[in-house]
C-alpha cells in the first residue's frame, strides 16, 4: 500500500480525487513532496504496474471517462465504427484534450442520460465546442436535420409533423421538400394559420 504523504492514509495508489480532499492538485503534491513520488512509493507504483512513478487519476470508473475514451476512439481508430463520421473527415480531439484530466476538468462529470456533444459538428473536439447533451438535443444537432419557420417559430421537421397531426410521415416529407412550410400548414392544418 502507498501512504499520502499529507494525510498519512493508505491507498493502492494516489489519486487527484484523493488529493482533491486535501485542496491539492497532483502539481501542487508533487511541490510540496517531491518532483517524482518519493523512493519508498516507487516500489509500491512497480507492484501495481505503475513504474514510470506516475500517479492515476481514479476515475477510469465515471461516465466522463467512457465519453473521453469513446471521444478518442472515434477519432483515431479506423476500427471505430464512428471512426468514418469523425476521424476519417478530420475530426480530431484538441491537444489540451488527449490527457483525461485536463478533459475533466473542463467537462465535469458527465450528468445521468447525457453524453458529450460538439455544438458544431465541422469543429473539433475542444472545450469551446463541446458540452453534455441528451440524445435528443445530439438528434437535433445533425447535418441532415431539416429545420422550418413558420410565423416566426422555427422547429424541425418531425416537431412540425407532430403538429400538424392530419399527414403521414412518408407524405409530409414529400411535402417538406416540395412546398413551403406556409403551404402545408395553410392547406393541412388552418387552424394553425390562424
Amino acid at each position: 500500500m502507498i501512504v499520502c504523504q499529507y494525510c498519512g492514509m493508505e491507498m493502492r495508489w494516489i489519486t487527484h480525487t484523493h488529493l482533491r480532499t486535501h485542496g491539492l492538485t497532483l502539481a501542487e503534491y508533487r511541490e510540496a513532496f517531491g518532483e517524482t513520488c518519493p523512493k519508498s512509493l516507487k516500489a509500491q507504483f512497480v507492484h501495481y504496474g505503475l513504474a514510470n512513478g506516475t500517479f492515476t487519476h481514479g476515475l477510469s470508473h465515471t461516465r466522463a471517462y467512457r465519453a473521453w475514451r469513446n471521444m478518442q476512439s472515434r477519432c483515431t481508430d479506423p476500427m471505430n465504427p464512428g471512426y468514418p463520421s469523425h476521424g476519417a473527415q478530420g475530426i480530431k480531439v484538441c491537444e489540451s484534450w488527449q490527457r483525461f484530466e485536463q478533459f475533466f476538468t473542463d467537462m465535469g462529470e458527465c450528468p445521468p442520460g447525457l453524453s458529450i456533444e460538439r455544438s458544431d459538428n465541422s469543429k473539433d473536439y475542444e472545450p469551446s465546442n463541446c458540452r453534455w447533451a441528451t440524445r435528443l438535443d445530439q438528434t437535433l444537432n445533425r447535418s441532415v436535420t431539416i429545420w422550418l419557420t413558420y410565423k416566426g417559430e422555427t422547429m424541425c421537421a418531425k416537431d412540425w409533423e407532430r403538429r400538424i397531426k392530419v399527414i403521414p410521415h412518408s407524405r409530409f416529407m414529400h411535402l417538406v421538400h416540395s412546398i413551403s412550410i406556409e403551404e402545408i400548414i395553410e392547406t393541412y392544418a388552418p387552424d394553425l394559420a390562424a
